[in-house]
């Protein structure tokens, strides 16, 4: 008897292709340019916006151990004052 072989046991299925995954599509030059266009405008201000974000969490980090450090003072005011 041969040693049997079950096709895709403990390994990822294999993918099917999309039904549009071979079909090809002509676009015109001026197209093209726009759709590199839109991506560089995409890809810039994604860019941007995640410059924004560091900028925001760096200030909220700073006003976060400012806030730490004032309640440490306001809380041994009040240690003091017992």
């Amino acid at each position: 008897m041969q040693n049997a072989h079950v096709s895709g046991s403990g390994t990822t299925p294999a993918l099917l292709p999309a039904p549009f995954a071979t079909s090809q599509v002509i676009l015109t030059k001026q197209e093209h340019i726009q759709l590199k266009q839109q991506a560089n405008l995409w890809h810039a201000m994604s860019k941007a916006a995640c410059g924004r974000e560091k900028k925001v969490l760096a200030k909220n980090a700073s006003l976060i151990a400012q806030h730490k450090a004032e309640m440490a003072g306001l809380n041994t005011q009040v240690a003091d004052l017992k």
